[in-house]
């Protein structure tokens, strides 16, 4: 739900960029808006990622330590 509400967002932003906006600062501005966004996106979507390789890791520490495997 988060990616469709960034790409929506994104989208909305390229609309400005087009001559419905005449100000050249306005639309320079709205740039650093869309990095903005597009950063944050990243931000999240990674956070995500580890700390899914995260819990991974750990339940399967936890996995191998309860198998009695460590003691060899």
């Amino acid at each position: 739900m988060f990616n469709e509400c960034v790409v929506m967002l994104v989208m909305y932003h390229f609309i400005l960029f087009t001559p419905f906006v005449e100000d050249l600062e306005v639309r320079f501005q709205l740039g650093y808006s869309v990095c903005g966004l597009i950063c944050l996106h990243l931000a999240v979507s990674i956070f995500l990622i580890v700390k899914d390789n995260f819990n991974d890791l750990r339940k399967k520490r936890l996995i191998h330590k309860a198998s009695g495997a460590h003691d060899s």
